[in-house]
Order: C-alpha cells, then structure tokens, then sequence
C-alpha cells in the first residue's frame, strides 16, 4: 500500500504512532490497535492490529475465514513488533482471535488486548463492532462537571456490582444467571440512587473477565465492558441515563494484575511480554495472577491509553485504581526470599511510582474533572470486626477494631476513652475469644442450617404463597419476599403482616421507594419458628 493511501485511512498504523507507542506515549493507541471497519480503496473491512514483538507469525482467525489459520497472515510494520493486516469483507460483529506463532513453533490463541467487545463467557473470541453509533445526550451533565472543583464537592457514593444488585427469577440456577442487562439495570437503578440521594456510583467488574467469581478483578479484556450485561452501547446507555439524571459514574479499574487464561495476556507471544519476567516480579502469590510490567514502556501506554478510552468513549466521570498498595510495594504479600528489592535496596516499586505519576498528569491534564482515587489501604486502614451476628453474642456490645498506622491508633484511643467507651466487660472478652478460637464447629453447623432453613423458605413461598416471591439470596441470613404480585397496597400489607399476623418484620419501604412491597425475614432461627411466620403470611393470603 502506497504512503498516499496510509494517509487516507485513519486507523492504519503509521511510523509516528509506532515510535509514540514505543515511546510510552501514544494515549489514543486504542484508535489504531484492535480492529476497526474501515473502507479502503472501495472496499469494506477491517483493519486488525496487535502487538506481539516475539512472534514468529501473527495470523487473523474468524467468522470471516472459517477460522482457517493459514489464509490471513499478518505483516509485521514496525521495528517495535507490531502486526497489521486489512481484511476486506470482514466486518461489524464477526468474532476473530489472533492465531500466535511463538519462537519455538507453538501456536497460542488470544483474544484482542485492544477488543471492544467479547463473547460471553466460557467462550472468548473478540467481536468487531463500532463504538461511535451511540448519540449521547448528557451535555448538561459534561458541562456542569466542567465548572464544579471535584475536591470540593460533597459526594455520596454508591459501590455496586452489577451482577448481585438485583436478578431475575430464575428456573434452574446452575445454568442461569438472571442478571439484569445495562439498560434493565440503569432503569431500576436510577430511581434507586435518586431515592436515596447519590451523588456517584461506582460500578464494579465492568471489565470483560472470564470468571464470575472475580466479581471482575482478573480482568482478561481491558478496553470491552463485559458482555454479561449487553453490548458496549447498552453500557453506554447505562453512564448516559445515570448523567441525565446527575449521577456521576466511577470505574473500579484494575492495573495491578491480570490472570493466567491461555487466551488472554499472560504469555501473550510466548513471552512475558506484559507481565514482568522475573515471577519476584511479575507473579502474586497469594492471588494466583500475574503482574504488569511497568517499566515497559508499551505496557505501561496500554494501561494509561485504558484509562483514557473510558473516559472517551463512554464518558466515565472516575477512576477507582484498585489494589494501589500490591503495585507500590515489591513485598506486597511475599516472604522473605519471595521478593527482589530495588535498586537502592528497599521494597518501593519504582517503576509503579513512576507509572502513576505518568498516569495522574496525562489523566488529570487531559480531563481535569476525572477523579483517579486510589485503594492503598496498607496504612490508612482500619478494620472493624465483631463476633456479634457471627455467633449470636449481640448482648455483649463487644467488637474488634485493627489499625495499623500508630498514629490513627493513638487518635482512636483518645476518642474512646474521652466518650467513656474504652473499658470492656470481662465476659465479652472471654466470649469473643471463645468463639474465635473454639466456634469453627458450631459455626459450620450453623451455617449449614441457615441454608437449609433458606431452601425451605424458598420451597414453602412457592407451594403456599401465590403472588409472592422470594429473591434469590447472595449471602446472610436475610431474605426478601416480594408481594407486588399480590395487588396489595404498601399500607395494606403493612397492615395485614402487623396487625393480621402478628409478625414484626422489616418492610421495604424503609429502604426507600424501591423496596416498597417487599418484606424483610430473618431465617436465623429455629425451623418451626420459621414455619409458625411462614404460615401466618399464608393465612392472611387466603
């Protein structure tokens, strides 16, 4: 291809933006890496770009080949290790993988680093698609952000996950999800966070991952929000919704590590290409992943030029930087021997140090209203814990609290002792201790018959209670029963579950608007106790 036709297509890679990605300084990479629908020469296609300097060959596999591995090989164009190739008739939502020839002759299937869009899990091919059809409505939203000094600006933010805030009924949950997609969720949402006066929300594992269970920190697709919830233009309806109504949106965002997968960037072209080689480095023990390498300079391009993508194409208002203290110290969860130190011999990882300022000035300078908050929790942490719902020992007003800053602990004594709060009852202490160091079994049989005692409240609510539904639950000992089905009015079930059954229970619409018609059970209890309130509903149903 001629010099004259590079300059006609605007995705194509050309000298300056590889010597700016070798540089660590081309923050618009994502416009020119991945794959993009272009037309050249009259033809329709796309244009597919990655960065795999070790390779032998780099081949393009898809929907638009048959996933034949010999028909599109890619050329290397740049000194840096680059691989380009244009493919006529492909097109907006074919799936492709790069097929990687390593140095020895293997061949390793990854998905794009750069993909905007992937298959829902198990499976992980990339899917083209096209990120510009969105028509964004919340102006009046930028612009006001614009005039407002974020560090003085009162917030109230909201942590969420997507994935366990609220599910559809489901028949068979080992095989269904009920998750809620974007647009579902930011129409029950909105109404929530304004309910409740939220200024922010900060959504959690919006990265494409592969495993539910990650609750989207071993992140496998950095410039794709997960498909679990819908395409990136569904995600896009969600920040535009949440802005019109004047609700800003923060990403937790994950440079600290990512996973092994096969198919994603761990040995990307049969080399550590973005993890640091030496696993003291470039591996977390404790958590199974592998750790950037920030002191490459096209790496550390990849997580900055993330960054920006986010608040480019989807108009995040924040960045949530998560597991800041795992980046900052090279003995972050490590014995000793497990860790090299730097060069001047301590634990600061230099090179993280330098990512973050680097990261911080092009963010901030760019888009001066972006929050970049960081989770370094190492010494401005404290821990509150309690036996108290655990084993059962509210009476005993006892708790834990853990401060390892010497002195946020000072402070905190003197506020104890100057509210009169400091001295503790010697059966608390016994108890507490007690039911740390001896409870284990009695915890497990609890739990087993808390279990047991949801699964007969599920089973009794379906025989026996037409109208009423019981939401899945995520965890304690509290479940929900939904009576909207009912045609009962918020006052009249008040009503009925009070004053008819002779139930005290916790009623939804102290939660707000959208808890109205819903009604709170605790199920810790003895069985036949459950039944006796169970059967008293069924009662004033009949």
């Amino acid at each position: 291809m001629t010099e004259s036709k590079k300059q006609d297509c605007p995705v194509m890679i050309t000298e300056a933006d590889a010597y700016l990605f070798a540089q660590g300084t081309h923050y618009e990479i994502y416009e020119k890496m991945g794959a993009h629908e272009v037309e050249i020469d009259g033809q329709k296609g796309v244009y597919f770009a990655v960065w795999a300097p070790n390779a032998k060959y780099v081949n393009v596999i898809g929907s638009f080949n048959n996933w034949d591995i010999f028909q599109d090989n890619m050329d290397r164009i740049s000194e840096g290790g680059i691989f380009a190739l244009f493919i006529p008739g492909a097109k907006i939502g074919d799936m492709y993988k790069y097929v990687i020839t390593t140095s020895d002759d293997r061949k390793l299937y990854k998905a794009d680093p750069y993909g905007n869009y992937a298959q829902l899990r198990p499976d992980n091919a990339s899917i083209v698609t096209d990120l510009s059809g969105f028509k964004w409505t919340d102006s009046v939203w930028q612009t006001e952000k614009q005039t407002k000094d974020i560090l003085k600006q009162p917030m109230a933010i909201y942590e969420c996950h997507i994935g366990s805030w609220m599910k559809h009924p489901v028949s068979d949950p080992e095989k269904e999800t009920g998750f809620y997609n974007y647009r579902e969720f930011a129409d029950r949402f909105v109404e929530y966070c304004k309910d409740m006066k939220y200024t922010h929300v900060e959504l959690m594992g919006i990265s494409e991952h592969p495993f539910d269970g990650s609750w989207g920190y071993q992140v496998t697709g950095y410039y794709a929000p997960t498909s679990r919830y819908g395409t990136p233009e569904d995600f896009m309806y969600l920040v535009n919704t949440l802005h019109k109504h004047h609700i800003g949106v923060i990403l937790d965002w994950v440079p600290a590590h990512f996973p092994k997968d096969e198919f994603g960037l761990a040995n990307f072209d049969g080399t550590c290409l973005y993890e640091h080689p030496d696993a003291r480095r470039g591996e977390h023990p404790d958590w199974g992943t592998k750790i950037f390498n920030y002191g490459k300079h096209e790496v550390s391009n990849f997580l900055i030029a993330n960054a920006m993508f986010w608040v480019n194409k989807f108009h995040i208002d924040g960045l949530r930087v998560d597991a800041v203290a795992s980046m900052l110290y090279l003995d972050y969860g490590r014995e000793n021997g497990q860790w090299l130190p730097n060069e001047f011999g301590n634990n600061k990882n230099l090179d993280a140090i330098e990512f973050f300022k680097h990261f911080n000035s092009v963010i901030r300078g760019t888009y001066p209203g972006i929050m970049t908050i960081a989770e370094e929790s190492t010494d401005i942490s404290v821990t509150c814990t309690s036996p108290s719902k655990t084993f059962n020992l509210a009476s005993m007003l006892i708790s834990n609290i853990f401060i390892p800053n010497q002195i946020l602990r000072r402070k905190f004594r003197k506020e104890m002792d100057r509210a009169g709060i400091s001295q503790l009852s010697v059966l608390g202490l016994v108890a507490t201790e007690a039911a740390y160091a001896h409870g284990d079994e009695w915890y497990a049989a609890m739990k087993n018959y808390v279990r047991d005692n949801i699964a007969f409240a599920r089973a009794y609510v379906e025989e026996n209670l037409p109208g009423v539904r019981m939401i899945d639950t995520q965890g304690t000992y509290l479940i929900w029963l939904d009576f909207r089905q009912t045609g009962l009015t918020v006052e009249q079930l008040d009503h009925k579950i009070i004053y008819e059954a002779g139930l005290w229970l916790d009623s939804g619409k102290i939660f707000g608007k959208t808890g109205e018609g819903f009604e709170r059970i605790n199920v810790a209890c003895p069985r036949a106790v459950l039944q006796e309130a169970l059967d008293r509903i069924r009662s004033i149903l009949e």
